[in-house]
């Protein structure tokens, strides 16, 4: 069986380097007999090489490239940088829990206790995951990271829903983009485009969800919070529930003269201040609250698509030039002071 001896360039699916005595062209006399003065190059200066092609596939909607071994030195590229930002967003995911129960209860007073051992679960949740990858216990892999995100984004969510019943209002709706810019924008997020495009689309959908679940008025003997009015709406759309009896025989009930007598006995009795403070979620809520936040949601992703993209094509130059001319070339931002900077240079090459 022939062996196979691919090289790294083949394996890249670069184009591979040719041998120096066919790039240098005529050596000498003796090449120059062989293959006729036609060939020759005027002067006797050596054959310059024919420039090769280097065709680098990159997938438009999940920028991950077709080389599998091209993504996983691309991928072996960022691990540093994954699992640093990764670190990073655990700790500041502990921290806000702590000062999200601090400002829920000064503005709504003593949280439940379901409630504090939920954010209590989840600041614990986010320290041991930090002290699992800070020991390289647990790799810092794009699925781990998105699970991570995605269920800490769910729950975190859930609870901020429950305690702004019985109405989200439009300005409510800025906890999706505080979330979602640690979720989704680059220096901020250890995740790559494709996963954050589809676990922002997901929590923004949840968020619309929880939202929509705060219109209808719970019935009498509702347990669950949040979440049971989540379920219900989720029966109702589904039609696994069944219209309430009791409307049914209400609206039967209210007949002629006594209807009438009752709805201006309700209208006398309305107070506009209890009423706006127990007013529910609307459609003009939900609304204006999507006008606010899917526009964001939406630059934060074209951010993150143009970010990996530009630097994905920066990695392939650089890993061209590092083939054909073994630079190896970085870009560093200098200060006002770049004496240190141009004093190495100066070493490097020589004075200037």
């Amino acid at each position: 069986m022939p062996r196979r001896n691919k090289s790294a360039d083949a394996r890249l699916g670069m184009p591979e380097r040719e041998p120096p005595a066919k790039r240098a062209g005529l050596q000498n006399t003796r090449d120059f007999l062989r293959t006729g003065w036609r060939d020759a190059p005027p002067d006797g200066l050596a054959e310059e090489p024919k420039p090769r092609a280097w065709a680098v596939g990159l997938d438009r909607f999940t920028l991950a490239f077709t080389n599998a071994a091209l993504d996983g030195e691309w991928t072996r590229l960022v691990a540093a940088r994954t699992r640093a930002l990764w670190l990073r967003s655990l700790l500041s995911a502990t921290v806000y829990q702590a000062l999200r129960h601090a400002a829920d209860v000064a503005q709504f007073g003593p949280a439940p206790p379901p409630v504090v051992r939920t954010r209590l679960g989840l600041a614990c949740g986010q320290v041991v995951l930090f002290a699992l990858a800070y020991c390289d216990l647990l790799a810092p892999s794009q699925t781990a990271i998105a699970a991570n995100a995605f269920g800490y984004g769910l729950v975190e969510l859930a609870l901020v829903v429950d305690r702004l019943r019985p109405r989200v209002a439009p300005g409510d709706w800025l906890h999706v983009t505080y979330g979602l810019a640690w979720f989704v924008v680059p220096k901020m997020s250890a995740l790559q485009f494709f996963p954050a495009f589809i676990g922002s689309c997901a929590i923004l959908a949840w968020w619309s969800l929880l939202s929509l679940a705060t219109m209808p008025p719970p019935p009498r003997d509702a347990a669950m919070g949040v979440l049971g009015d989540a379920w219900r709406l989720v029966q109702k759309f589904a039609g696994m529930s069944a219209p309430p009896a009791g409307r049914a025989a209400a609206a039967a009930a209210c007949e002629g003269v006594k209807c009438a007598q009752q709805t201006l006995r309700a209208l006398e009795n309305w107070d506009p201040a209890g009423s706006m403070a127990g007013r529910r979620t609307s459609w003009m809520d939900v609304t204006a609250g999507m006008a606010l936040v899917v526009p964001v949601v939406v630059l934060f992703n074209v951010v993150a698509y143009s970010s990996e993209k530009s630097v994905k094509e920066r990695f392939v130059l650089r890993s061209a030039l590092a083939h054909e001319h073994r630079h190896d070339v970085r870009l560093s931002l200098l200060g006002d002071d770049a004496t240190a900077m141009l004093q190495r240079v100066s070493d490097a090459v020589g004075p200037f």
